[in-house]
């Protein structure tokens, strides 16, 4: 086992697949450092595959300067650049990293030590740990947004990643190419890791540091936009911990409050209040437990070879249940207005009926809420596929 101060890369061959859109000012820097890795390391076996997405200005002509290959990929997005790069590397292991010298290649042989002690299929950065330079992540990514994001994958993909959307990642190119990858946007960086637990690939982490750019360029990266593309796409795939759990925890509370309403009589809920919470917990397990199936079926079909008739057969799984799920947010007005029509036949007080109203309106509006939440997370299902 070689140690890290001495390690030489002799044995490896690798790619460096670098995503860029319009990275003129930094696009050099970016491909030089990967040459002084390469050499540094004694890896003579290398290319540097820089797949333009698009760019008007200068970039590719600057790659090409600096002895990189640039590959041009029609479809926008960081998640299609990177894959249009997976599909073309011709080495053994793929290094990939952003065109705006945030990071620093050189975290190369930690990765590739980690891979041989541990016979690792992905190695991940983590830019927790060493740090992040004043000025290279914005407050709300920083504090909120990464470490939110972060540890719903964690808990969804059972997976010990700090770091789920750090952008220099270590991964061996016959594995990836045979993998569906198939998202477009940002949501990339989360669905490698996902689809990686679903496989059952074992994943490592190494501290890396995240650097701010050396000229001032633009960001391509949507805060509200692409969190909410990389929050739906975890839910997507993964069924049981997003929707089964809660169904069946919404079931037990629906069940208990409805023997609670037949038999017991207490001062916090009495009479028609308990049976229309019941009822609220009733309709969130069957939806949860529907969105559960729903995207088991569809998940079965997702991760399976990327053919045309398998995205056929997502289309239609999705437009028969999405019929169900119609109806089902039809209902809930429905069983609430039979409710609300059996209170006024009782004989309670007119501030008793009150009462009964709010409370129906807001179990309504609450179901109907998780019924739009549960339609764009579909939506968002059918789009990413």
């Amino acid at each position: 086992m070689k140690l890290v101060n001495e390690f030489r890369g002799d044995s490896y061959s690798v790619s460096f697949v670098i995503p860029c859109l319009n990275e003129e000012s930094n696009i050099e820097h970016t491909i030089i450092s990967c040459h002084n890795s390469a050499n540094k390391f004694f890896i003579k076996d290398y290319e540097i595959l820089v797949i333009d997405n698009g760019s008007i200005d200068n970039s590719k002509k600057i790659a090409q300067q600096n002895n990189a290959q640039v590959i041009e990929e029609k479809i926008k997005g960081y998640g299609s650049a990177i894959r249009k790069g997976i599909a073309s590397a011709k080495k053994e292991f793929i290094l990939i990293l952003d065109a705006d010298s945030t990071y620093d290649p050189d975290c190369l042989r930690e990765m590739l030590n980690l891979y041989e002690q541990k016979n690792l299929d992905l190695v991940i950065g983590n830019r927790f740990d060493k740090g992040i330079e004043k000025g290279a992540m914005s407050f709300l990514h920083k504090f909120l947004g990464n470490p939110l994001l972060s540890s719903i994958g964690k808990y969804l993909f059972d997976v010990n990643v700090k770091d789920f959307h750090c952008g220099i990642r270590l991964l061996k190119t016959e594995l990836f190419q045979n993998i569906p990858l198939k998202t477009n946007g940002m949501e990339f960086a989360s669905e490698m890791i996902a689809l990686a637990s679903i496989y059952k690939l074992k994943i490592g982490e190494v501290s890396t540091t995240l650097k701010k750019s050396p000229k001032e360029r633009t960001s391509h990266l949507n805060t509200w936009k692409d969190g909410w593309r990389h929050l739906a796409l975890m839910i997507s795939m993964s069924p049981r911990k997003s929707y089964l759990n809660l169904s069946l925890i919404s079931g037990i509370i629906s069940i208990f409050l409805f023997f609670r309403f037949i038999i017991f009589d207490s001062i916090y809920f009495t009479g028609i209040n308990t049976l229309i919470a019941s009822l609220a917990c009733m309709f969130c397990s069957i939806s949860f437990l529907r969105e559960y199936i729903e995207l088991k079926i569809i998940l079965k079909n997702r991760v399976s070879k990327n053919t045309l008739k398998n995205k056929e057969n997502i289309e239609r799984v999705y437009k028969k249940l999405l019929k169900i799920s119609i109806l089902t947010f039809l209902s809930i007005p429905v069983i609430i207005s039979l409710l609300l029509f059996i209170i006024t036949l009782t004989g309670y007080s007119l501030q008793e009926k009150n009462i009964y109203l709010l409370s129906s309106i807001f179990v309504c509006l609450g179901f109907i809420s998780l019924q739009i939440f549960a339609l764009s997370i579909r939506l968002n299902i059918l789009k990413l596929n």
